[in-house]
């Protein structure tokens, strides 16, 4: 699994990825580490696939995860402490000669005092909702498939252990792209994913991609006509999610790019009259554990 930009794994900061997306068999035993009397939990959700493209319309792109962070005294915490971080939603499946498929919500992440889906024994989540970051519409045979809103932003409510938190950070993700074939602007931690491209008067268009930041970040395109989009990656902090596809006149649109990085959304499907292009997946889920 790719992890970018990830302190090393020590006793005192342990970090979680998905080892699948089971609620009862997934869950990862953490254990206070000696000598220490403090510590933050940082959580992502997976991010939202993005949908499926149709025959005309590409599809929507999958929102990306809210971001929730936490700092305890280890001394109102249990010595262990189950982790369960989240797999990404699914990309939608493309139309054949029709409408494409919506793209899988991505689930939230967890911190419990036990292995089991009951709220109240949650220490810390990543979202205010079971699910978190929508996934996105597919394209419809009158307009692009909508873009996958963002993660719900958790609150003091989120949990019953956050009345003892020192300190708790809560953050917003962002919405995927309709398919407008505008760049998305990279504004938040994880970004969400890019629409497909449409197919507008018989003439196909490129996928959506990602606007530059000034003087931080450049443009970075999304899929052109006949090509899949990139593959979500990090650059200078940011996240970013899958491109949208390309759309295509030929047999088959271009696949949305995954989101791969923690939360991101996966990019649209390109629209093709025989078959739209596939959404790409949501990024994976994350929990980071740091003492001192």
């Amino acid at each position: 699994m790719f992890l970018p930009g990830l302190p090393q794994q020590s006793d005192r900061c342990r970090w979680f990825a998905p080892t699948g997306d089971n609620f009862v068999a997934n869950w990862q035993l953490w254990q206070a580490p000696r000598g220490c009397t403090m510590a933050q939990m940082v959580l992502l959700s997976g991010g939202g696939g993005g949908g499926g493209g149709g025959a005309s319309n590409g599809g929507g792109g999958g929102g990306s995860s809210s971001f929730t962070s936490y700092i305890f005294q280890l001394r109102q915490l249990p010595s262990q402490l189950w982790i369960l971080a989240r797999a990404g939603g699914p990309g939608g499946a493309g139309g054949i000669a029709g409408n494409g498929s919506p793209g899988t919500a991505g689930p939230r992440s967890l911190v419990a005092i036990a292995p089991t889906a009951a709220t109240s024994v949650y220490v810390a989540t990543s979202s205010g909702a079971t699910t978190n970051s929508v996934g996105g519409g597919g394209g419809g045979g009158a307009s692009p498939g909508a873009g996958g809103t963002a993660g719900v932003v958790a609150d003091d409510s989120s949990t019953q252990f956050s009345v003892w938190a020192a300190a708790a950070t809560y953050r917003a993700g962002q919405d995927g792209d309709a398919g407008s074939g505008s760049s998305i602007s990279p504004t938040y931690l994880t970004l969400g994913g890019g629409g497909g491209g449409n197919i507008v008067a018989g003439v196909p268009e490129d996928g959506t991609g990602f606007a530059s930041l000034s003087g931080f970040a450049p443009a970075f395109p999304g899929g052109l006509v006949d090509s899949p989009g990139s593959n979500g990656f990090p650059y200078n902090g940011i996240w970013y999610g899958g491109a949208g596809g390309g759309a295509s006149l030929g047999s088959v649109g271009g696949d949305g790019g995954h989101g791969i990085n923690f939360g991101a959304g996966g990019g649209g499907g390109g629209a093709c009259a025989t078959v739209g292009g596939r959404g790409g997946d949501g990024g994976p889920g994350l929990v980071i554990i740091s003492c001192w």
